[in-house]
């Protein structure tokens, strides 16, 4: 089974087992690094959000960055299976209290019940949706989503994409392309 290794923090080296390749697909190591290069200063306070959890690669990176906690959706059994194995060989590894939290079903149509019990001063949502699946449909749910003061929300996505400057009161405060995989910064400059 291919393997993932935590780059940064606590963990760093950690190995993460990975679904196939045709279910999922991870986070480059380049694009973790510059992604929690740009975090590192706020990501203590920070609750994390995997929206598509997959293998986890990206919340628990968080964690051993110092994130104070951290929450998956998975929506397929098998990957969330091996989701959940991950957070268990992280808990053990870390040796720490560790706030982790799975959950199995569409993290879009979930995202709104689950935000409400987490309780960092911060909160970062990670959204990595397939490359097939139209970005129309994170927006949409996200319109709906009470975004607490100072929330973040990353989108990885395809650097073809079209992902817009402004949406509702999100604006976009950053972009990183890393050739076909760019990632795009977005939050409420109005409540910051």
């Amino acid at each position: 089974m291919p393997v993932l290794r935590i780059l940064s923090g606590a963990c760093k080296g950690m190995g993460l087992l990975l679904p196939p390749k045709h279910i999922s697909r991870p986070t480059k190591a380049l694009v973790r690094t510059s992604l929690f290069n740009v975090l590192r200063p706020s990501i203590a306070s920070s609750a994390f959000v995997e929206v598509f959890g997959g293998s986890g690669s990206v919340g628990l990176e968080a964690l051993s960055c110092g994130a104070q906690e951290a929450l998956f959706f998975e929506q397929d059994k098998e990957v969330f299976a091996l989701l959940k194995e991950n957070i268990r060989a992280f808990r053990q590894r870390y040796k720490q209290p560790l706030k982790a939290r799975a959950i199995l079903g569409d993290g879009l149509a979930l995202l709104p019940q689950a935000v409400a019990h987490l309780h960092a001063p911060q909160i970062i949502f990670y959204l990595d949706p397939p490359f097939g699946m139209d970005l129309q449909l994170c927006w949409d749910a996200l319109q709906d989503l009470p975004l607490p003061s100072g929330a973040l929300l990353i989108f990885e996505h395809h650097s073809q994409a079209d992902m817009p400057i402004k949406r509702a009161s999100l604006s976009i405060i950053k972009r990183a392309k890393f050739g076909r995989t760019s990632l795009s910064y977005y939050t409420d400059l109005e409540r910051i």
